[in-house]
């Protein structure tokens, strides 16, 4: 973990983090305790948790969660209301599909059930396209409260690869 004081002119290095399955990516968010919830992505095909109470210099033990995510980006955002949004493809390894949202509205003690924002089709024998994806969400609040999610929609085949950047206006109610 790399943490700055002086708006990014220096850097600190503070205890890393991992986990028991290997190499784990972050997405993180303050709590409104103050602390720092990590949410990570690892290739066990659940997303991990860890906290910090000291803004990030240390952090509890990596704990395995019950959200079933492949080794996929996922993104977490603090709401104007206090609650988090966390975005993830709700899905078994090697899948990219569905990209959902989750709501807590008690700092990461309970998630709400995955709403899907976009889906597409698992490939099937003989599929010219053998990976389609809506994976490595964004999300931010605009001023109406309103929130803009943004992913990647790729398709992977022999004779055909493309993406797209996709975006989706959703109200959390």
């Amino acid at each position: 973990m790399l943490k700055s004081r002086d708006n990014g002119a220096t850097w600190t290095r503070h205890t890393g983090v991992s986990t028991t399955v290997g190499q784990a990516k972050p997405t993180i968010a303050e709590l409104s305790s103050g602390a720092v919830l990590m949410l990570l992505r690892t290739k066990d095909g659940y997303l991990w948790q860890t906290v910090s109470e000291d803004r990030g210099e240390t952090w509890s033990m990596p704990k395995r969660t019950d959200m079933v995510a492949p080794a996929a980006s996922h993104n977490l955002l603090r709401l104007n209301d206090g609650r988090l949004l966390l975005t993830h493809d709700e899905s078994p390894p090697p899948y990219r599909s569905p990209l959902t949202v989750r709501v807590s509205d008690d700092d990461d003690e309970h998630w709400s059930e995955p709403m899907i924002v976009v889906e597409v089709p698992r490939p099937s024998e003989g599929d010219a396209i053998w990976g389609r994806q809506v994976t490595y969400p964004s999300a931010t609040q605009l001023r109406d409260d309103t929130v803009v999610i943004v992913w990647a929609h790729i398709a992977l085949g022999d004779e055909e690869q493309w993406g797209g950047i996709r975006s989706a206006r959703v109200r959390v109610d």
